[in-house]
């Protein structure tokens, strides 16, 4: 079996490394001048050294403003785009919690790689930071889908139809994440 994996994997290395290269040259590291979407609107990262942390500006454009020195910008940008998700997320997630008729649960914003969000049996629930770089629909369906595993710890039919409930256009907003959820993963990656 291992064998028949390491054969098949040799016969691809040239579309995989191609696919590689790509997703690298096509990452969006945090620099100034770069533009990421932030809530799904298109924000210029700016550098301002009289600023001591990140700002979001939200006028006729958004921008994020950092300061440079110390060579933390990235860093600055990533801080407060997680603190951006947290208070995105903690609203949805109250609000879903109520309808379900669960108290808020404890949650923590992560980088993860695999899932946008999960909810443990003990109701603690974790979300990649990058929802905020979606629009606030696909962070209010993924909010909803944890808030319905507070009531079924599978996805049943049940379970389906309660996130259906707290988020009639959920269908939407689960091909938005499948479509463009490798985008948001190369936004804050460096490049190569």
């Amino acid at each position: 079996m291992v064998e028949r994996a390491r054969s098949f994997a040799q016969s691809k290395a040239d579309w995989i490394a191609e696919r590689l290269q790509k997703s690298t040259r096509l990452a969006t590291p945090f620099q100034p001048g770069a533009q990421i979407p932030v809530r799904g609107r298109w924000t210029m990262l700016t550098a301002d050294d009289s600023l001591r942390v990140a700002r979001l500006v939200n006028g006729q454009e958004a921008a994020i403003r950092a300061p440079t020195r110390d060579g933390l910008f990235a860093a600055r940008v990533l801080r407060l785009l997680v603190a951006q998700a947290r208070l995105d997320l903690t609203a949805r997630v109250q609000v879903h919690a109520e309808l379900v008729g669960g108290p808020t649960p404890v949650l923590a914003v992560k980088d993860t790689k695999t899932r946008w969000g999960s909810c443990r049996q003990d109701g603690k629930m974790s979300f990649s930071w990058r929802l905020v770089l979606a629009p606030p629909s696909v962070l209010n369906y993924v909010a909803a889908h944890e808030c319905a595993h507070l009531r079924h710890m599978n996805h049943s039919k049940s379970f389906w139809d309660l996130v259906r409930k707290l988020d009639p256009d959920m269908q939407r907003w689960r091909l938005w994440l499948k479509e463009h959820g490798a985008s948001l993963h190369r936004i804050g990656a460096k490049s190569p």
